[in-house]
């Protein structure tokens, strides 16, 4: 579980942040948390796709992917910092998905 992030939102809420500028740790992320693959789920029905998504475990993708990388089952973040500032606006991850998606052309 994590949460998906648009690199738009992220730099938007980082500008904001550096013009209203008060010391502290702030996690940034869209709104709302799924799985790798709820997420991959979403990605196939905004493109429009009928890709099948088959689901695996982060064991079963390091062992077939040669993947180094450990990754914690359970890694959303609360954006506390953001919601004691009153900041804490950022749309959620379906949205920035679907602009996404527009933005790269994959959809129209």
């Amino acid at each position: 579980m994590g949460c998906p992030t648009h690199t738009k939102d992220l730099s938007r809420k980082v500008i904001d942040l550096i013009e209203d500028p008060l010391p502290g740790t702030y996690h940034v992320c869209n709104a709302g948390q799924c799985s790798w693959y709820e997420f991959a789920q979403a990605i196939v029905a905004e493109a429009g796709l009928t890709t099948p998504v088959v689901p695996i475990t982060a064991a079963e993708y390091a062992a077939r992917f040669n993947s180094p990388t450990r990754r914690p089952a359970y890694s959303p973040m609360r954006r506390f910092a953001l919601e004691m500032r009153g900041m804490d606006d950022l749309p959620p991850w379906q949205e920035a998905l679907r602009e996404f998606l527009r933005l790269s052309g994959a959809v129209v």
